[in-house]
């Protein structure tokens, strides 16, 4: 559930598809999602739509509504149904039934896709449980959950999937082979590993992380990441607990940010790729932002500090930094930037990561254009084209020639097509 009309972004279709689809490591169901919702949700037209194939796009096999019809009595009276309280046709009927309708013709299309995804973002129910009591400035006891909407949301906007995972090393790494247990004898299972504010984290987890990056993965770790034990105990010697050792940092001070920005200083060969319209000062390679709910005050020992608190007195201190570390890298983000920042500051970082996604298509990105996609049963590469605006949309398709299974006509490498406002087009390769 979600809000809608022009507050209608994808954002928690995404992040809740993903950690399902990961805990399942398969595809799931939607077994219950809003129709008509309560009365500020009402889809515009094309929105019941967008929201079904976004579900389908993310791994979903299903889309199902809470409820058949909008009930007469009791506390869920003005929830709306499919059907409004007259149970006549309507116009979230009638866009249900096309939806039905195109799944009849192209369903085979689009179940059981599968996703290739190189990159995770650990999600924690203990750091969930400490953040709530040790909360940040004014989320209170949705801290946790806001730090990691933060990433989600960032990584949605710039259109870069990704699974979800357990603060637990095995996640690290493909199955053992040869009955191989040792870390060296196995090969990565994701290239890069986000982790939001893990302040709760077991010591054995936290050296993990170190032979992670040691061996050549990545990590992007925030603010109170290894800060307590499993017990929410907080650990008596260097901050970031363990970690600090691949990050190449220190820390003993934190406060709340007061009106305090951040300048970011780019790398000379990113070119902000994933960034879309939030680049800015472009020719000085710098961007500015605002720090929100938490800062620490971050001494760099190996670590390069790429961004610097504006401050009389916190501006010696880092506020974003990378580190290399055996075969890979690590950066920390001290605080939490607000929205358009955090999208400059991760698509740099993943420029000088320099992650690729081979199994991945390309496609042309553009801002409020969600895109996913996956391999369905017939071996096919299926691309999601989702605009989540009420603008039309010209979009040229870059990775060869192609169907377009909802309007049954080829679209040629190189051609554009357009999408309508709150439309969807689905490419199979």
């Amino acid at each position: 559930y979600h809000p809608s009309q022009y507050d209608l972004t994808g954002y928690e279709i995404t992040a809740c598809g993903n950690i399902i689809r990961s805990l399942k490591d398969d595809n799931y169901l939607i077994l219950e999602t809003e129709a008509q919702g309560n009365q500020a949700w009402l889809p515009f037209p094309g929105q019941l739509r967008l929201q079904a194939y976004s579900h389908i796009g993310n791994g979903s096999n299903s889309v199902m509504y809470w409820h058949w019809h909008s009930i007469h009595n009791a506390i869920e009276s003005y929830w709306k149904g499919v059907l409004s309280h007259d149970l006549a046709e309507n116009a979230t009927y009638r866009e249900a039934c096309v939806i039905g309708n195109e799944w009849k013709a192209i369903g085979d299309h689009i179940k059981n896709l599968k996703k290739v995804n190189r990159i995770a973002m650990v999600l924690d129910n203990s750091s969930l449980t400490g953040l709530s009591h040790f909360p940040t400035e004014n989320n209170k006891e949705c801290s946790y959950n806001a730090v990691f909407r933060a990433f989600s949301d960032a990584l949605t906007d710039m259109n870069i999937e990704y699974d979800v995972i357990p603060a637990d090393e095995a996640y690290f790494y493909e199955s053992a082979q040869d009955g191989a247990a040792d870390t060296a004898s196995r090969s990565l299972r994701y290239d890069l590993v986000i982790i939001p504010a893990l302040y709760s984290a077991k010591e054995s987890y936290l050296n993990a992380v170190n032979s992670y990056v040691e061996g050549g993965g990545n990590v992007i770790a925030s603010f109170k990441s290894g800060f307590s034990d499993e017990y929410l105990k907080i650990y008596s010697d260097t901050q970031p607990h363990i970690i600090n050792k691949c990050l190449g940092i220190h820390y003993d001070q934190f406060t709340y940010p007061k009106d305090i920005t951040l300048t970011y200083s780019c790398s000379s060969s990113a070119d902000q790729k994933h960034a879309g319209a939030y680049r800015t000062n472009e020719a000085e390679g710098t961007f500015s932002g605002k720090c929100t709910e938490w800062m620490e005050l971050v001494t760099c020992d190996s670590a390069e500090s790429l961004a610097a608190y504006d401050h009389k007195y916190w501006g010696m201190y880092s506020a974003v930094t990378l580190n290399s570390y055996g075969k890979g890298k690590a950066a920390y983000i001290a605080t939490l930037p607000e929205k358009n920042t955090m999208v400059q500051i991760l698509s740099d970082l993943l420029e000088r990561i320099d992650l690729k996604e081979p199994a991945k298509l390309a496609f042309e990105n553009h801002d409020k254009l969600i895109v996913k996609q996956g391999i369905n049963d017939k071996g096919s590469h299926v691309l999601f084209f989702l605009n989540y605006s009420d603008e039309e949309m010209t979009v040229k398709n870059i990775s060869g020639d192609a169907a377009d299974l909802l309007q049954a006509a080829p679209v040629k490498k190189d051609e554009s097509f357009t999408l309508l406002p709150w439309g969807v087009v689905i490419l199979e390769y």
